[in-house]
């Protein structure tokens, strides 16, 4: 911080100007998520979408057994129905390139801007109506969910993200949540993303295992 007039700042000042003072940082805009009403309607939300799941069919976890909703007097079965999407970023690029004289081209880090793309259907109302036609789903109804985000890129702190993983056990990576996985036999496995805490090696008791480690566990 320059100082034109010593005499005019004193240490006081300098410390709370400092204790403000950040680096700007490339991160996932959050500002106003937080807000009374916006937390009332995410509420608000929830509580009316566990109301509608009630009445839908679900999967069982990753090895899809179909469970049938259970419905009382007079009620129908709900259909979710949501718009398919995808989210390309700037620094994708191609995977396949030709090389010469093996000099590997650099590219940039990180995902780069992002833009969400989605199917152009001029015929949607009369394939609407096609498949929404009453004689195709007599018992059901459908429920139309519609995601306006602007933001497709967050996810939660111990998300399973393979991007925020090293290749190596431990050093600075995302401690993630369990996951499922079917083995060669069919059989439904857990997998722990950290090492145990009793693991031979002391240095790595609770890290991250790393992306070799994880795929080796899957026999890949």
């Amino acid at each position: 911080m320059a100082l034109t007039n010593p005499n005019s700042n004193n240490i006081s000042t300098v410390l709370f100007y400092l204790s403000i003072f950040e680096k700007y940082k490339k991160s996932i805009y959050f500002d106003g998520h937080e807000r009374e009403d916006v937390v009332e309607y995410r509420k608000r939300f929830l509580e009316e979408m566990r109301t509608l799941e009630r009445r839908m069919a679900r999967y069982k976890e990753s090895i899809m057994e179909l469970i049938l909703p259970v419905l009382g007097v007079g009620e129908r079965k709900l259909i979710l129905v949501t718009h398919d999407k995808c989210s390309f970023c700037a620094n994708d690029g191609k995977r396949e390139i030709w090389v010469h004289d093996e000099k590997m081209p650099l590219r940039k880090k990180g995902n780069g801007k992002s833009i969400m793309k989605k199917k152009k259907n001029p015929n949607i109302l009369a394939e609407a109506h096609c498949y929404f036609t009453p004689a195709k789903f007599p018992n059901a109804m459908a429920v139309f969910a519609f995601d306006n985000s602007t933001n497709h890129l967050a996810f939660a702190d111990d998300a399973l993200v393979m991007q925020r993983m090293n290749k190596g056990p431990g050093e600075k990576q995302s401690v993630m949540r369990p996951t499922t996985f079917i083995n060669s036999n069919g059989q439904l496995i857990e997998q722990e993303m950290v090492f145990e805490k009793n693991y031979s090696d002391p240095d790595l008791r609770g890290k991250p295992k790393g992306i070799k480690r994880v795929l080796e566990e899957r026999s890949l």
